[in-house]
């Protein structure tokens, strides 16, 4: 199962040590833009650059030239609409909710972090507490900005199943 992936979704679960779900949950390959990879490697501290640059290394980086022409996008985001025009995975990996509209307008299936999350918990990948915790995590010390309309359905998404 192929997947693209904006920088949010890497650099939030890097943060919280569970970038390695996305290789756990979809077998690959993995592509993020040449634009994207830079963005992450800034995000890092000089001490997480080598772990992130572990973390990436089954990850394949494209060169994308165009893109969407719209002054809301940075040439990042442009870069994975690109990407996944092209590549024309089963999975698009992205955060930023004006992104995944167009995405989802474009024909591609997205999905953001607490996605990702979400799905590990159900496929028992990583436990629900964990996931809730992770979530909280997340929100409290790493800054994922969500509105607490879906902090709360998700939170309560993992923490009602998480009693089975």
């Amino acid at each position: 199962m192929s997947l693209v992936s904006d920088a949010s979704p890497i650099i939030f679960l890097s943060k919280i040590r569970q970038l390695s779900l996305v290789t756990k949950l979809f077998p690959g390959p993995w592509s993020l833009p040449s634009l994207v990879k830079g963005e992450v490697m800034v995000a890092y501290e000089e001490g997480e650059r080598a772990m992130m640059e572990h973390d990436l290394r089954a990850w394949q980086v494209h060169e994308t030239k165009g893109g969407l022409k719209s002054h809301r996008y940075g040439s990042a985001d442009r870069s994975v609409w690109v990407l996944a025009g092209q590549l024309k995975p089963n999975i698009v990996l992205v955060d930023d909710r004006a992104l995944r509209g167009w995405l989802t307008v474009s024909g591609h299936t997205v999905m953001g972090t607490l996605g990702v999350l979400s799905l590990a918990a159900d496929r028992r990948v990583i436990e629900r507490h964990q996931a809730v915790r992770l979530l909280d995590e997340l929100v409290d010390r790493h800054r994922l900005w969500i509105d607490v309309s879906t902090y709360q359905k998700v939170r309560k998404y993992l923490s009602k199943n998480s009693l089975r």
